[in-house]
């Protein structure tokens, strides 16, 4: 290509997109990334793709992972391998960049030969030769795929969104999808998680989708329909969750048909015609969507003998959905973690009402994104074991883009400055946070639901900041902890320690507890004990009652039923305390120590419907020290 020609459609690339970009690559450029660099947790297993099969040509992950891995994952009964639980889609788009990996290394290494085979320390441990199987250089160099796969998908959400709107709302709606969500982590931070690319394929078949529909609004063209069919199985390949995007083609082809078959005027050999091609093109859309979906399957046929997922059964608890805390839990709900929502959920239902765009997109987009929050809700681990933000919701981005754009559109002058404003101050935070997150000043946004002031003593903030969300709560986890608060009769910063954290909790693969069994009576955050104690003093485990009843909100996975152990010193005062659970009197049992009562799983409850423990009768002089759970119900297997 001519420099001229060259020059001249870099001119044309909008300046707003381009400081997006710019954003992101200089802060892919000049950070590390976290841990291992820019691979990490699912990242640096999903890497372990390519020394697997470029080293020892095999997909068994048994010669290439660390043995805690081999030994977490267990062997496939049907092929005797270590089973990869990524899928490949991602290191498929990934292989050309660690193709680059593989040649910079033989480039290097020919250099350092023709040196005498001396070569610095520095060198040699950032380009990994000392190293059998891969590196940090490794790790940077195949990131660089997502990253740049990303910024695609940005360019064809601002392709979609200025084809729907205006070049105005484009700029303020794609800077702030972008910048202002868990993309830009995963874009520049932890980019070997699958996020990223699934944030480029999903925002391409919804761009395509848009526009295919556009162009042929009695039914899509083969070609279209091929085109879409094999989008829609890139979808599946980066994250089998993202089917749920295959809603839109397939409600386009149903429509179509039935309008064919009802069409008005028409002979009924022509009405045949019709419905004939509109089948035809949803064969050809899932002939496609098999085919590019296959490599997926095959290496699932390998590992299991069958193609499935590789998730074990009960990954996802469809009658159970946490659905308030993927809302608004401290623990990497969708508001506290990404305010730019609540620009976002306005804007949708502003383009459903004034149907400015149609009806079919904001309608279409909204129903896929309840699907999604239904989905990763019913997920086992719905806060996603390890994250910045609500990770996956990262695909949904172009999803946030369409309603940022549609509260664009509707607003005035004055109303587009308050936007641009929090738009500002919502791309700051979202930075703010990542920067505390990688830096690991902060926890990570999954590890647990904290109260507001909590983090801000982490992040060492300013101790006034932590007393005033104390006194009013978090502002982005409402209006839940306000109602939270209200139903339960508690201060409304009670919500953010309670809700997303279940004692008993079990971890996704051998289902093994990973959270603590007990409530410590001393701890203050996350609290569960919300009345009737007095603040601890000195080094003491326990705290004293208040008065003769104490009362605590316990939050819990699923439902089963339980066997209470209250650790305390009760002055043999042990046959006048009770226990109510949910307004029910428990039998109780006095022991050495403290007492024992049995909860039926008919009285328990589960996520957001908090289960209220009463313990009355207490002397004045009790000291509490912990209550611990013990499960006697067998879901979890």
């Amino acid at each position: 290509m001519p420099s001229r020609v060259l020059a001249a459609r870099l001119r044309q690339i909008d300046p707003v997109l381009a400081l997006v970009f710019g954003i992101l690559v200089l802060h892919y450029v000049a950070t590390r990334g976290i841990f291992e660099g820019k691979a990490s947790g699912d990242g640096l297993i999903a890497f372990l793709y390519f020394p697997a099969l470029v080293q020892h040509h095999t997909l068994d992950l048994a010669p290439v992972a660390a043995p805690y891995i081999v030994s977490a994952f267990g062997r496939e009964p049907a092929s005797g391998l270590v089973a990869n639980p990524n899928p490949i889609g991602p290191p498929l788009l990934w292989a050309p960049f660690y193709g680059l990996v593989l040649l910079c290394k033989a480039l290097i290494g020919v250099a350092i030969s023709l040196l005498g085979g001396h070569a610095p320390r520095a060198l040699v441990k950032w380009y990994g030769f000392a190293r059998a199987h891969h590196c940090e250089f490794d790790y940077w160099v195949t990131g660089l795929g997502t990253l740049a796969f990303g910024l695609v998908g940005i360019w064809r959400m601002f392709a979609l969104v200025q084809r729907r709107f205006s070049q105005s709302a484009a700029r303020f709606a794609v800077a702030a999808a972008a910048l202002a969500s868990p993309l830009w982590w995963y874009l520049t931070t932890q980019p070997l998680y699958q996020h990223g690319c699934a944030f480029f394929a999903v925002t391409l078949f919804v761009e395509r989708w848009d526009a295919y529909r556009s162009q042929s609004p009695d039914g899509y063209t083969l070609r279209h329909a091929a085109i879409l069919g094999a989008l829609g199985g890139l979808c599946l390949m980066m994250r089998t969750q993202q089917g749920l995007w295959l809603i839109l083609p397939a409600a386009d082809l149903l429509t179509a048909l039935v309008r064919s078959l009802s069409a008005s005027g028409l002979s009924p050999t022509e009405r045949r015609q019709r419905a004939l091609g509109v089948i035809t093109a949803g064969l050809v859309f899932l002939v496609c969507l098999l085919l590019a979906f296959s490599p997926q399957a095959l290496v699932w046929n390998h590992y299991f003998g069958h193609i499935r997922p590789p998730q074990r059964a009960g990954h996802i608890r469809w009658h159970d959905p946490a659905l308030i805390a993927m809302l608004f839990s401290m623990r990497a709900g969708l508001f506290p973690w990404v305010p730019i929502l609540y620009l976002v959920v306005p804007g949708l239902f502003w383009l459903l009402w004034r149907r400015s765009v149609g009806l079919a997109l904001p309608l279409g987009l909204l129903l896929v994104f309840a699907g999604q929050i239904y989905v990763n809700a019913a997920v086992y681990d719905f806060h996603a074991s390890w994250a910045f933000g609500p990770r996956r919701f990262t695909e949904c981005v172009v999803v946030f883009a369409l309603g940022l754009a549609g509260l664009w559109q509707a607003m005035g002058r004055r109303g587009r400055i308050a936007l641009l404003i929090c738009a500002v101050f919502a791309i700051s935070w979202n930075g703010f946070l990542l920067e505390l997150v990688r830096q690991r000043r902060i926890k990570s946004s999954s590890s647990g639901a904290y109260p507001a002031s909590v983090w801000v003593r982490w992040a060492q903030g300013p101790a006034w900041l932590g007393r005033a969300f104390d006194r009013i709560g978090f502002p982005f986890a409402q209006p839940a902890g306000l109602v939270f608060g209200l139903i339960h009769k508690v201060p409304i910063r009670t919500f953010e320690g309670i809700v997303g954290n279940h004692p008993l909790e079990r971890e996704i693969g051998n289902r093994a507890i990973v959270s603590s069994r007990s409530i410590y009576f001393r701890d203050t955050d996350p609290t569960y004990v919300v009345s009737g104690t007095l603040p601890a003093t000195g080094a003491s485990a326990a705290v004293r009652p208040s008065g003769p009843e104490v009362r605590l909100l316990i939050p819990l996975r699923a439902r089963e039923p339980l066997r209470l152990h209250l650790i305390a010193e009760l002055g043999g005062a042990e046959a006048a305390v009770g226990l109510r659970w949910n307004g029910v009197p428990l039998a109780v049992r006095p022991r050495a120590g403290g007492l024992v009562a049995e909860v039926p799983e008919s009285l328990t409850q589960s996520h957001a419907r908090v289960n209220e423990l009463v313990l009355s009768g207490l002397p004045t002089d009790a000291k509490l020290y912990q209550l611990d759970f013990e499960s006697l119900g067998t879901w979890w297997r």
